[in-house]
């Protein structure tokens, strides 16, 4: 992810009258040219967000889901994307690394 240096999950903002399930679709779609069956949700993590002398933190959704199409291309219009790769085994410059391993071992 383009600003941030690390792996991050696609993601991204939910546009007016779009459910987060419909977020999850288009940001995987845009963001690794992915499509998937969504299987529902997969866990919640808290994120905090700081900028100069303000903090606020918000849930962050995560869905559980099947890829269709399995050759990852970045696709984002937004232009913050600068890699899409499958991992067998989590990076260590994966942002939430430690909520996703624990998601993993609980989930499976």
């Amino acid at each position: 992810h383009e600003g941030v240096g690390l792996w991050v999950l696609p993601g991204g903002g939910v546009d007016p009258g779009e459910s987060f399930r419909e977020t999850a679709e288009r940001e995987l779609a845009e963001e690794a040219g992915v499509e998937a069956r969504y299987e529902g949700l997969a866990l919640t993590t808290r994120v905090e967000v700081r900028c100069d002398d303000h903090a606020t933190w918000g849930v962050l959704p995560i869905f559980a889901a099947a890829a269709e199409t399995t050759d990852p291309t970045v696709s984002d219009p937004d232009e913050e994307i600068s890699a899409a790769e499958w991992f067998a085994d989590l990076p260590a410059d994966t942002r939430d690394r430690q909520d996703l391993l624990a998601w993993r071992e609980h989930a499976l």
